[in-house]
């Protein structure tokens, strides 16, 4: 009887380390990890994010049309005769985002703070299909050369960046990188809340 006791009294005790383990373990598991494993650190996100590399969040479509002219100079003053000029019309794309490379995490009290590098142009380029040439005045003094075409593209799309920056292209970029990046990170674990700021 004593046996059958202490049998019994083994198996409760077991039951009762087992269930503690269990609940233990679930407890530990809603803390620390989602249904995927995923362990939430400042590595853990940091990761994440350098996954994603550049993120490009917002875009700005232009057309525009331009004139350049150039004439030889001599001492500061310009030579008679030497103008060369064209007429192009064109459109580009310039795309705006981060390099997440640089971005900063922070993870304490079932927080998630992640501090984003500054906002840059990651892309600003002119389709070539695009370009049209009117007007084109040569000069057998002064030819046009393929690096007045370079020079010109150049100087446009300076002209189209500040435009863009002007009509809230790094505010957008700010915007939607913040919900793309708390939608990542709520995808590792949803526990914590996740804030986003700006360097």
């Amino acid at each position: 009887m004593k046996k059958f006791v202490r049998n019994i009294k083994s198996i409760v005790i077991t039951v009762i380390l087992v269930a503690v383990i269990f609940f233990a373990g679930v407890m530990y598991a809603k803390t620390h990890y989602r249904g995927n494993g995923t362990k939430v650190s400042d590595t853990t996100v940091k990761n994440a994010l350098v996954s994603i590399s550049e993120l490009a969040t917002s875009d700005y479509h232009y057309t525009k049309v331009g004139k350049f002219t150039n004439s030889l100079k001599l001492n500061g003053w310009t030579i008679p005769f030497t103008e060369k000029s064209f007429l192009l019309t064109y459109e580009g794309d310039i795309k705006a985002g981060y390099d997440l490379s640089d971005a900063k995490v922070s993870v304490s009290n079932k927080r998630i703070t992640v501090t984003l590098p500054k906002v840059k142009v990651l892309e600003n380029t002119i389709s070539e299909k695009s370009i049209k040439v009117y007007d084109e005045k040569n000069n057998i003094f002064n030819s046009i050369s393929v690096s007045d075409y370079k020079a010109f593209a150049l100087k446009e799309k300076g002209k189209a960046k500040k435009e863009a920056i002007q009509n809230g292209l790094y505010q957008r970029a700010y915007k939607q990188a913040s919900l793309l990046i708390t939608t990542h990170i709520q995808a590792l674990n949803n526990n914590y809340k996740v804030t986003i700021k700006q360097a």
